[in-house]
């Protein structure tokens, strides 16, 4: 019999989970709650009980839904219940994004800043926060910002290393708190992208791979409602195993490195290198992410010198992808290109060499998809983070202290 803490954390996991599956449906029935949590029809039926007093679930209509004509009340999460801030700190921006309690968007905010600076970042995550409250902060009961941070962050929220940002051990949980004056949570941009993909509904045995490709390569492994992050919170650098022992120098000091070989610096690299030319003034000026794009639309055009760069590209990439198949076997596996331009012919050679090198039994069971939101996945899965921390603090209110069920 559970007692004292134990009963506790088992009410608090129960709400929990009960509103991570509201929060995953439309709408949704007391027995299908029942059904999704394995928790029985009372404490189902009470724990929605408290959440109909808080304000927080409401019953819309009834249907019916079995062969009997009984009538089933439905339920939905309230949408305007509480609201979350996410944000996604990149190359040069800043950018901050408003959420309901169901996770959808009511405003974004993009703040262009010098990144290379953290306490110029810092003023500008505050500054973002701010114009998001004053649109909307009668139902921003979080109370705190998360906000993902390309490269290795440790669990206190300090930056260890971020190539693209060019930090090194800087504390920006802290510096961003302080400016901000509220609690801001740091977060690895790779694992927020990953945790917009999580269905509450279908993600304890279905494990998931998002792998994102651009500037740098990465890679995360959702599990059980579980991002895995290593040991030194620095798994999923896809970008740094080798692929080509004699190849060229990377960023982190290696030689070879998938990053090094295939990501967009690469590609433009080689592709000039090949005799590659591309158009009238798009010189080191212009975005490194658009020119590598240029590249890839070049190949898909027919250009046979960015052909020939697009091909060993997808073959680096395709080698990497079917090496965290075998690995880890996963239900799906998230592909982000980070391109517009090229990119179907792109994703078409590298699924056709991941799938050419895999195991067959693993890939006949995978699904290789795009990501929910594109490239705005780590922003969507910072507002998300933020939303299920408030979810968990919420799981633990109880209206009456007089109820004893779990």
């Amino acid at each position: 019999m559970l007692q004292g803490r134990n009963l506790v954390w088992a009410r608090a996991h129960n709400r929990t989970v009960i509103l991570h599956l509201l929060q995953a449906q439309e709408t949704v029935t007391r027995v299908a709650l029942a059904s999704h949590s394995r928790l029985t029809r009372a404490t189902i039926s009470n724990i929605v009980g408290e959440f109909l007093q808080l304000g927080i679930v409401r019953e819309i209509g009834e249907e019916v839904r079995d062969s009997s004509g009984r009538r089933r009340t439905l339920l939905q999460l309230n949408p305007g219940a509480f609201s979350a801030i996410g944000a996604l700190i990149s190359l040069g921006q800043v950018d901050a994004l408003l959420v309901n309690a169901r996770g959808d968007e009511l405003l974004r905010i993009t703040i262009r800043t010098d990144t290379s600076s953290p306490e110029n970042t810092a003023r500008a995550l505050c500054d973002a926060v701010g114009r998001l409250l004053a649109h909307d902060s009668s139902q921003w009961g979080t109370g705190e910002v998360v906000v993902a941070v390309p490269g290795i962050v440790d669990e206190s929220g300090a930056v260890r290393y971020s190539s693209h940002l060019g930090w090194k051990e800087v504390d920006f949980a802290t510096l961003a708190s302080t400016e901000c004056g509220r609690n801001v949570i740091v977060e690895n941009k790779m694992f927020a992208a990953a945790w917009a993909e999580v269905n509450p509904i279908y993600s304890e045995d279905q494990p998931l791979c998002y792998v994102s490709y651009g500037t740098g390569i990465g890679c995360c492994l959702v599990n059980e409602r579980a991002v895995y992050r290593g040991a030194a919170q620095a798994a999923g650098e896809l970008g740094h195993i080798t692929v080509n022992p004699n190849g060229a120098v990377c960023a982190c000091g290696n030689r070879g490195c998938l990053e090094a070989e295939a990501a967009f610096g690469a590609v433009v690299k080689a592709y000039r290198e090949s005799g590659g030319h591309l158009a009238a003034g798009w010189d080191d000026s212009v975005p490194l992410a658009r020119r590598a794009e240029a590249v890839f639309s070049s190949a898909e055009k027919g250009d046979p010198v960015a052909g020939a760069v697009v091909r060993r590209t997808s073959q680096y990439v395709g080698v990497a992808l079917a090496t965290v198949l075998n690995l880890f076997n996963p239900k799906e596996l998230v592909l982000d290109l980070g391109i517009r331009e090229g990119r179907e012919y792109f994703r078409t050679l590298i699924e056709e060499e991941a799938r050419q090198r895999a195991l067959s039994h693993v890939v006949t069971n995978v699904r290789i998809r795009e990501p929910r939101y594109g490239s705005s996945n780590p922003l969507f899965g910072a507002a998300r983070m933020a939303l299920d921390r408030y979810i968990s603090k919420l799981g633990a209110v109880r209206v009456s202290s007089s109820d004893s069920s779990i």
